[in-house]
Formats: structure tokens, C-alpha cells, sequence
């Protein structure tokens, strides 16, 4: 009798824990319905400047590690000689110099600086849409060795030099022939990229680039242009790791250019200048996302246009990912037809059967125009609680 009456209480909890967090909801929709013609546009400045972060990758052309099967890896990471964040203003430059010291000689050292675009968007490891990790694509590449002057390749053909990372380990009997394929293609490619062999197992920044930041799901794995493309596993074709090589340098970045020159100082030091400037205006977002409330298997978000004009065709995307296990995996979209200059509108995500359901910390990603907002939230069930 005590556990059936356990079971009626807490089955009865339940229900009163479900009809308050639906009043409580009601509630917070009815304050954004009262609050979508209390909004007034913001004002921005005429542009922004580009927030992007830059690294400086020390490789070794020839590898002082081995594959799995007995040849050396090419272009082997070896450490970040620089890692750090940039402001530069719209037409305005940056340039500095640093000093890396290391175990390497000048006829086997490599240097590539890669800048990456501060907008994060969803990647997957395991593709098409598991192991996510928050993908900041490239804008620009350059490397030279000591003694040498590279730049960022942009021409009427490419918009920008590709960087991929590959994910590898000594141990991994599938990886070697990806790094065949890439090491064939830096020779025989027309396409500007560079690449860099991660070997997990020999360098503990590679390992902790690989788990943390790309949330790795098996080797070999390729990231192109920091996830805008992910290749897992070897005996892909060189004309396909090529196709996506193309796809990436093709693609619409922010315009910079990347100088980059190498001194070599003797035993094993490098002096490594490089200059950036900014050659693309941004316009502020005209959208902006004023308030985010939680709900049942949903969220709900109102914007405002801010701009100065009447917006039409609008597409937005709420992405809502994690919680244990990664289990949580959510994307909803849509159109807004007519967005008034001036105006706030409500947009929400759509629950399907069993998503988003789950327990634990997740990531509500709101995209609206050009804009793009980050959440950190928490879902019980199917109660989605925003955190701010």
C-alpha cells in the first residue's frame, strides 16, 4: 500500500509541477504580447569592428612522429606560437611580433596564422548532426617558413586561403591514408590551403583542441575552415577531399589580408611578424533580439527590426542542443513574411515528438537576419528553463 500511494504522489506532483510551469508560461507569453508595442529601435553606430581570434600554428613539414603504419606524419603540429582575440576597425590595420622558441631546426619548421570569425555556428563531429561543437569559421590564412613572406590568397577565384585540422593519432590504422591524400594535395592542388596534422596522442595542445573545441568523435576527422566542412574517417578520395577543399575556399568570408614573415634567430627561435587589415564594413544587425522565455518543448524569443526600413522574406532559426549525453538536439525555422521598421514580432521553436526532451544544461542558438545570439539554458523533461 506505501508504494502505490508513492506512485499517486508523486504522479500527482507531477501534474502540479506541469500545470504551474504552463501557467507560468502563459504568463510570460501574455508579458510578451503586452511588451511587443512597448519597443522602441535601438541606435548603433554606422559600422563595427571585425572581432575575430587569431592563431599561429608551428608545424614540421616532415614529422618527428610516425603514422600507424611506419611513415612520418607531414606538417605535424607542434604548438600555438599565439593565441588571442583582435579588434580591428573597418579599413584600419594591426600588425605585431612575436617571439617563439622551440626544439625545431630552420630547414623543418612551418608557420601558419589563421584568423577565425568570431560567429559561432553548430558543427558536427559525427555528421550529419551528432557530436555538435560550436564552429568558428576562417577568414583568412597565410604560413611561410624562415626567411619567407606569405599572405592571404584572395583573387577572382577564392575568396580566402583554407586551413584544415586533422584530427589523428599514431595508433589509428585509417588515418594515414587521409594524410597521404592531404600531403598529395598541398603538392599537386591549385586551390590555396595549408593543413595541420593534430596528432592526439603526441601533443597535449592537439588533444585539447580535438576534445574541447571540436568535441571529436573518431579518427580520421577533418575540420575544414574550423567546421565549416567535417570529413570523418580515411579511404575518401583525393577528388572529394579536394571538392570540399573548393567548396570551403569558395565560400563568403570577411575580407582581410594576412601578411605573415619568419626570421629565424638561431637555435630553435622565431621571430614571427604579421600585419592584418580590415577590408569589409560591418553593418550592425538590424535585427535584435530583445527578451527569450522558456517553455514546454519550446522557446520563445521576440525581435525587433531596428533598421531604418521595412524587411521582408526574413528567415530565422532557433537551434536548441546538449543536455546529458548530447541527447538534446533541436532545430526550427521559418520566414517572417512583412517585419515593419520599428515593430517587435514573436518567433518560437517547434517541439517534435520526442526533441527537445532531456535533463540537463543546453544551448539555445537564435538566429534572425544576420544576427546571431547564444543562450545558456537548462531542460528538465520537457521544460526548457532560460537562464538569464
Amino acid at each position: 500500500m506505501k508504494k502505490k500511494y508513492s506512485a499517486i504522489t508523486t504522479i500527482l506532483l507531477f501534474f502540479i509541477l506541469l500545470i504551474s510551469f504552463n501557467n507560468i508560461n502563459t504568463s510570460a507569453e501574455q508579458e510578451i504580447s503586452s511588451k511587443l508595442n512597448e519597443l522602441s529601435p535601438l541606435n548603433f553606430t554606422d559600422n563595427l569592428p571585425y572581432e575575430g581570434f587569431l592563431r599561429i600554428y608551428i608545424v614540421e613539414p616532415d614529422s618527428r612522429w610516425n603514422m600507424y603504419n611506419g611513415r612520418p606524419y607531414h606538417y605535424g603540429f607542434i604548438d600555438f606560437a599565439y593565441e588571442g582575440a583582435l579588434s580591428i576597425d573597418y579599413l584600419d590595420s594591426y600588425q605585431d611580433s612575436i617571439t617563439w622558441i622551440g626544439d625545431v631546426t630552420e630547414d623543418n619548421v612551418f608557420v601558419i596564422a589563421v584568423i577565425f570569425n568570431p560567429t559561432a555556428n553548430i558543427g558536427y563531429s559525427f555528421p550529419p548532426s551528432s557530436k555538435p561543437f560550436d564552429a568558428y569559421y576562417v577568414d583568412a590564412t597565410a604560413s611561410a617558413h624562415p626567411g619567407e613572406n606569405g599572405y592571404n590568397i584572395r583573387d577572382e577565384n577564392f575568396t580566402h586561403t583554407v586551413f584544415i585540422e586533422e584530427g589523428t593519432g599514431t595508433w589509428c590504422k585509417n588515418c594515414p591514408s587521409a594524410a597521404d591524400s592531404l600531403y598529395n594535395l598541398s603538392k599537386s592542388s591549385t586551390i590555396p590551403f595549408y593543413y595541420a596534422a593534430m596528432v592526439e596522442d603526441m601533443n597535449s595542445a592537439a588533444q585539447k583542441r580535438l576534445e574541447e573545441d571540436y568535441n571529436i568523435f573518431g579518427y580520421p576527422t577533418l575540420y575544414y575552415d574550423g567546421g565549416k566542412e567535417v570529413l570523418l574517417g580515411g579511404g575518401n578520395s583525393d577528388e572529394y577531399i579536394e571538392s570540399l577543399i573548393e567548396s570551403c575556399a569558395e565560400s563568403d568570408v570577411h575580407e582581410l589580408d594576412l601578411n605573415l614573415t619568419v626570421s629565424w634567430q638561431g637555435d630553435g627561435e622565431l621571430k614571427i611578424d604579421y600585419k592584418i587589415i580590415n577590408l569589409e564594413e560591418i553593418i550592425p544587425p538590424q535585427f535584435y533580439i530583445q527578451k527569450i522565455y522558456g517553455g514546454i518543448k519550446k522557446v520563445n524569443v521576440f525581435v525587433e527590426n531596428t533598421g531604418d526600413n521595412n524587411s521582408y522574406n526574413v528567415d530565422w532559426e532557433i537551434s536548441i542542443t546538449g543536455g546529458f549525453l548530447g541527447r538534446v538536439n533541436s532545430i526550427s525555422n521559418g520566414t517572417i513574411d512583412e517585419f515593419p521598421s520599428g515593430e517587435a514580432k514573436l518567433i518560437r521553436s517547434k517541439g517534435q515528438l520526442f526533441q527537445p526532451f532531456g535533463f540537463g544544461n543546453i544551448e539555445v542558438i537564435v538566429k534572425i537576419g544576420t544576427n546571431i545570439e547564444k543562450f545558456n539554458c537548462f531542460i528538465f523533461g520537457p521544460f526548457i528553463i532560460v537562464n538569464i
